[in-house]
């Protein structure tokens, strides 16, 4: 075998070493990480105005995909629901869930930019006496802010609070420190500042139920009742 062959065939197995070794190696594919916007320090541009060809309420975003939440009486049996921002922008529902065993429904709104929201916070933290905000549209009277305080907690999620509360206001946020420790669900029209709601804790167990269920694409609103479907679970 000649000199020239060797070296030939010697150049060729380093190929074929180098192309091996290559191919081993295992080349993580790039990895792309999607920051998540953190909620908004401002309450108001998460809070929204909720119109129906019946009746308006209020609501909040509690993600930046558009997930928003307000009291199942609001959405329940409505229709031509138009949902708005404290910016103007306006959105129609695509679908919607409705959870009557807390008063608490959840409606998916779209679009290309995330979303102003507020988190959920922990409840259980809540103690008699603590300082509660409410923001709403009693009346119409968009984005109205009351103050008040947490007047009693009941072993089954329900909180009162001594805050103004009128129609319009059912649905709305209950503040503390910026987080949503529950949602405004009834109020007595005849007395001063006693209205009553649902603690985020519960709530939370809403929205996990209502993100475990898969919307078909809707031709129109797409609606789930939970107190229909316990049963299929």
């Amino acid at each position: 075998m000649g000199k020239n062959t060797l070296n030939f065939l010697r150049r060729c197995w380093a190929v074929i070493l180098i192309v091996s070794l290559v191919a081993a190696i295992s080349i993580p594919a790039a990895v792309v990480i999607k920051s998540i916007p953190s909620p908004t320090s401002n309450p108001q541009l998460a809070v929204v105005l909720i119109k129906t060809a019946q009746w308006q309420g209020s609501g909040v975003c509690v993600s930046s995909d558009g997930i928003i939440m307000t009291a199942a009486h609001v959405l329940e049996e409505a229709y031509n629901i138009d949902i708005t921002f404290l910016n103007g922008k306006s959105y129609q529902p695509t679908e919607i869930f409705i959870d009557k065993n807390y008063d608490v429904a959840f409606c998916k709104i779209i679009d290309e930019e995330p979303f102003p929201y507020l988190e959920l916070g922990d409840s259980r933290k809540l103690a008699v006496g603590d300082k509660i905000e409410c923001i709403g549209a009693p009346y119409g009277l968009e984005w109205w802010h009351s103050y008040g305080c947490l007047s009693r907690k009941t072993y089954n999620g329900e909180i009162s609070c001594d805050i103004a509360g009128n129609p319009g206001n059912s649905g709305g946020p209950l503040l503390h420190d910026n987080r949503i420790v529950g949602i405004l669900t009834a109020g007595y029209l005849q007395a001063d500042g006693l209205i009553f709601g649902v603690e985020s804790n519960y709530l939370k167990l809403s929205l996990q139920i209502y993100k475990f269920f898969d919307f078909s694409e809707p031709q129109s609103i797409n609606y789930i009742k939970l107190d229909q479907i316990w049963k299929h679970i």
